[in-house]
């Protein structure tokens, strides 16, 4: 049974979250997964609305531009994971996977972990017809672009990687939301601007599943959160992802919030 369980991964999807259960949600599949029957837990979502998150360890108004998102009514959070802020909403597919620690994990061995859980969307590229690549450290390109940005954090005593994969973007969105200094910026790419098409993240990800399935040889069990599971996603939101200082941090905890 324990050589069958490490084939066998937990599959979650869902659309229109918002950022703070979106992020809950993932936290939890992390904490959750060592008393789960599963060897890891594969969730692929999108959000509901435009919302910028910045990395664990950035500050908001370094990073965010704070008067922008609350004119627009856009949402600002805080991942558990670490990496760049971002953009998500309906053009972008959330990829989350939860993974178990090996013995020997340290932070100084992080690109393996990235170029291991990366394949299954490199694989789903391949299959939409575009040729990907794992770029160290925490990035997938296709055209020397960047189609994907990956993070990741422990959590508990299991591992969360995180992805952003662009299917569509409105940049212009992102720019204004964004404080990019000039020597970070990078040339984005898309799933729809290098399809020459409308690709919807549905769709994308139908290949994704396909993808992680061949890439790890492994089985897809789809097995929705139970209203258990749900409560407690909800309490981690409330007591964390609603709270001001979690998302901006102490010295701003006192600050006008944007919207949840």
């Amino acid at each position: 049974m324990l050589s069958e369980a490490k084939h066998l991964w937990r599959y979650l999807e869902d659309d229109y979250c918002t950022a703070s259960l979106g992020l809950a949600t993932d936290e939890y599949i992390a904490r959750s997964l060592p008393a789960s029957r599963y060897s890891h837990t594969l969730r692929l979502y999108t959000y509901g609305e435009p919302c910028a998150l910045v990395g664990k360890y950035q500050e908001v108004p370094s990073e965010i531009n704070v008067g922008y998102c609350k004119a627009q009514g856009m949402t600002i959070n805080r991942r558990p994971t670490g990496g760049g802020a971002i953009v998500m909403g309906e053009g972008q597919l959330g990829v989350a996977i939860a993974t178990p620690l090996s013995e020997d994990f340290s932070f100084l061995k992080l690109a393996m972990v990235f170029e291991r859980y990366s394949r299954g969307i490199l694989l789903s590229l391949k299959k939409l017809g575009l040729k990907g690549e794992f770029r160290p450290r925490n990035d997938i390109l296709v055209g020397g672009k960047k189609i994907a940005g990956l993070a990741f954090a422990t959590i508990g005593e299991a591992g969360l990687f995180h992805a952003s994969f662009l299917v569509d973007l409105d940049e212009e969105i992102m720019q204004k939301a964004l404080r990019i200094p000039s020597s970070k910026k990078v040339s984005l790419t898309t799933v729809s601007r290098e399809l020459g098409r409308i690709v919807t993240a549905q769709e994308v990800r139908q290949v994704v599943k396909e993808g992680y399935k061949e890439a790890f040889g492994i089985e897809l069990v789809n097995k929705p959160l139970s209203q258990e599971e749900k409560r407690e996603i909800e309490s981690l939101e409330e007591a964390k992802y609603k709270n001001p200082v979690w998302i901006f941090g102490q010295r701003d905890a006192h600050a006008e919030p944007c919207p949840h």
